[in-house]
């Protein structure tokens, strides 16, 4: 019996361990994603490192949440079978997965031809600019003082830079 009290401790230690390296992971992420937000007009180099970190949290994500499935299967597997995910679940909850929309979004953006994207309007111009990160233009005028032309063109200047 001390053998197997012994095994789950191991594998409850395990989850502790991966449940740490995810938060820190999350913690990158989060510091970078708000440096990235930080800069303007646009950084590509900052969208780059918001996806490296995004993809390190997200193997990190993954380590965790197979470390508590393994613990779920092994305090299943030595009887506690009474409400066992959700006690494992409660103590060992996972975060969302991180979107890095501004590239989902460029590469979406980049199939589109010019004509497509005049049919965008106003708003939605800016709202696809403030997801890509780029709340003015090169020269530091706000989104919201440009007309519908100007929104395009900083949109195709911002799509090329990608």
């Amino acid at each position: 019996m001390e053998e197997i009290a012994g095994a789950l401790g191991r594998t409850g230690n395990k989850c502790v361990y991966y449940f740490k390296e995810m938060k820190a992971a999350l913690r990158a992420f989060e510091d970078v994603d708000a440096a990235a937000a930080s800069q303007a007009p646009f950084s590509l180099a900052a969208l780059n490192a918001r996806r490296e970190a995004a993809a390190a949290f997200h193997q990190a994500l993954q380590q965790a949440e197979d470390a508590r499935r393994e613990l779920i299967i092994h305090r299943q597997a030595c009887g506690f079978t009474h409400n066992n995910y959700g006690i494992v679940e409660s103590a060992f909850p996972l975060p969302a997965r991180v979107r890095v929309t501004s590239f989902d979004r460029a590469a979406e953006l980049q199939s589109l031809s010019g004509h497509k994207l005049s049919l965008i309007d106003e708003a939605g111009l800016r709202a696809e600019l403030h997801a890509l990160g780029v709340p003015r233009d090169a020269d530091g005028r706000e989104l919201g003082a440009m007309a519908k032309p100007e929104l395009l063109a900083v949109l195709a200047r911002t799509i090329q830079a990608l």
